[in-house]
């Protein structure tokens, strides 16, 4: 039998991360498994702002827009806060989330195989391509639904 006490799924909030999402959340039901859902924050909030619009007067840089878009996320696949563990940071995609399922001895990684692609990640690699690589834990990756 296999155990897998945690699954992290690391989200961009994409179409194709709610889909990876969906095999996330029925892994962890399936196996009683806890649920982290991590979403790395860009360096730059132009595009995040642009989003949501602006800040709110409590709100101070990425971070913060960054959990407003968790919660809107959460809220739009009806999760709840004691559902999941849900957090936003910020840093390399990749380092991030590796960093991430070690602290917390991960033991599955599920995620999207194309999210948002800069010239950067096409020159140097996918995210979930990187993460598949170095991971310590298995990675379940899901393809863009056609």
């Amino acid at each position: 039998m296999i155990i897998v006490d945690s699954i992290l799924h690391p989200s961009d909030f994409t179409e194709n991360s709610a889909a990876a999402l969906r095999y996330a959340r029925a892994l962890s039901q399936l196996l009683g498994s806890t649920l982290h859902i991590v979403n790395i924050v860009e360096a730059n909030a132009s595009a995040l702002t642009m989003e949501l619009g602006p800040p709110a007067p409590n709100e101070r840089g990425p971070q913060a827009i960054g959990d407003r878009r968790m919660q809107r996320f959460l809220d739009r696949h009806g999760i709840t806060a004691d559902d999941v563990t849900a957090v936003s940071i910020s840093g390399d995609p990749h380092s991030e989330i590796l960093g991430y399922a070690e602290r917390h001895s991960i033991g599955m990684i599920v995620m999207g195989t194309h999210g948002r692609r800069s010239l950067a990640q096409i020159l140097m690699g996918s995210v979930a391509e990187r993460v598949v690589r170095a991971s310590k834990c298995p990675v379940l990756t899901v393809p863009e639904e056609r």
